[in-house]
């Protein structure tokens, strides 16, 4: 499992990239006045998510997606960095929102988190889109991780349903209880799943 570290105004995340996800890639250049990258496959997948996940104000994607289109001319050269897109049933937050909610324990407002990697070297644009792991720790210390999650998803692909393998689960949810908390959290019952000793 990869693992990457974004830093969001002086707060670190960290982020564990799931394994089984497809990441969404493409390369650019320098046009002149703009970087000409042909973004739709990575546009696509998050619109996919935000229109089977959000119940309201699923076009927050486009505010959070034009700042950083906008935004790509202005970055500087030779630079990396990751945009968020957190989506809930309440819209999409951007890298703020989502932190200060995981950051208070808010692992399950998401449906999904993408981490949007943005490289500049020279003037080439390269940009890949990776689904993050729910488990996204922010200073915290109050959860356990629930593996091996298998879903009752009545013959559906889990992966296909945006459905993790593991979840981050605060240790308030007693262990009686996580089989609810988890179909609560994702709208699927869960069939089986391993919890730490």
């Amino acid at each position: 499992m990869s693992e990457h570290r974004v830093s969001i105004k002086g707060e670190a995340l960290e982020v564990r990239v799931l394994p089984f996800e497809k990441k969404y890639k493409e390369t650019g250049a320098w046009g002149g006045e703009k970087y000409d990258v042909n973004y739709s496959s990575i546009l696509s997948r998050l619109i996919t998510d935000a229109g089977r996940f959000c119940l309201s104000y699923a076009s927050d994607l486009f505010i959070w997606w034009g700042e950083v289109v906008n935004n790509l001319s202005v970055y500087e050269e030779d630079s990396s960095r990751t945009a968020i897109f957190g989506i809930c049933e309440n819209g999409v937050d951007n890298a703020c929102a989502a932190a200060a909610n995981i950051e208070r324990g808010m692992y399950h407002y998401y449906r999904s988190i993408w981490g949007l990697k943005i490289e500049k070297k020279g003037n080439k644009l390269d940009l890949c889109l990776e689904k993050l792991d729910k488990v996204v720790t922010a200073k915290s210390s109050g959860t356990r991780i629930v593996s091996q999650i298998e879903w009752d998803t009545d013959g559906k692909d889990a992966e296909i349903l945006g459905l993790p393998n593991e979840v981050s689960v605060p240790f308030s949810v007693e262990d009686d209880a996580v089989a609810d908390w988890l179909s609560d959290s994702f709208g699927y019952c869960v069939k089986n799943y391993i919890t730490p000793k």
